[in-house]
């Protein structure tokens, strides 16, 4: 059996608002120390076998993702797994042409029925059909004038595969008045941003992974985002190997969070890189 390793980058992981925000500036986050500074949250994992680079996945397109792709120089892109479809997590879904026009082929992207559906209704444009370039020698820039994204419905707890044969198990989470999905990925590691609650069912699939990746918005009671106390209180039940805490709001200071958490348990900051091996 190959050796599989995965390297997984945070391109962002700030709130809906990011820190510094436009009407709360760095709130209780030390705007000396550069891991404060926080741009929407997303993440990359780049899939390995025997040393060798094989897949790469991109967990939802924030608004920033442009410049979270230069500073990672993210070139390929093989799956998108949408979380969900508020603005934080997809309005950089124009983005994606670059990466197209780069791969010169469309993306095959995950999520349920819900969230493709909005995804469809923001990006009306994306999803109508596709007129045929006006120049009969087209381009590349002709072609993917535009995104193109293949939207595939997926449903929770349902396992599904990639064309890389990787497993995904998507769970339901739920974040004040909509449901957001969680990613189990080779029954390895977990992607799990923007939820208050989790069903129980969920809550067990992410016990004892290697690793989990989950919001933590807030110190404080919020209607759609578990607090930190809660969090915390959650990963002690799971028990994974490590912890990386990812959608921060502006009242989560990296250094005083990096000296009172336990020791398998760390803050993000944009550009974090992890293995796993």
């Amino acid at each position: 059996m190959q050796k599989k390793e995965y390297k997984l980058t945070i391109l962002g992981c700030g709130g809906s608002i990011g820190v510094p925000s436009i009407e709360r500036g760095w709130e209780n986050c030390n705007p000396n120390n550069p891991k404060n500074y926080r741009t929407r949250t997303s993440a990359y994992l780049e899939i390995s076998k025997e040393g060798k680079e094989d897949f790469h996945i991109l967990f939802d397109v924030s608004p920033d993702f442009r410049t979270q792709a230069l500073r990672e120089n993210i070139k390929h892109v093989d799956n998108i797994l949408f979380t969900h479809a508020h603005a934080d997590h997809v309005f950089g879904i124009d983005e994606i042409r670059s990466i197209n026009r780069i791969m010169q082929k469309s993306i095959k992207a995950y999520g349920v029925q819900a969230t493709n559906d909005t995804i469809k209704t923001i990006f009306n444009y994306v999803f109508t059909p596709r007129p045929k370039p006006y120049n009969p020698e087209a381009t590349v820039d002709d072609i993917f004038f535009r995104p193109q994204i293949e939207l595939k419905d997926i449903e929770y707890y349902n396992d599904f595969i990639l064309d890389s044969g990787h497993i995904i198990h998507p769970t339901k989470q739920i974040h004040g008045r909509i449901e957001t999905t969680g990613f189990i990925i080779d029954n390895k590691f977990a992607y799990a941003t923007d939820f208050v609650s989790l069903p129980q069912e969920t809550i067990e699939k992410y016990k004892n992974l290697d690793l989990i990746v989950v919001s933590a918005f807030t110190t404080k009671n919020h209607s759609s985002h578990m607090k930190l106390e809660n969090i915390l209180e959650l990963l002690e039940y799971i028990k994974p190997k490590q912890a990386i805490l990812t959608h921060m709001g502006a009242t989560m200071d990296y250094d005083t969070l990096i000296n009172t958490l336990p020791k398998n348990i760390i803050p993000a900051y944009d550009g974090l890189k992890i293995t796993i091996g």
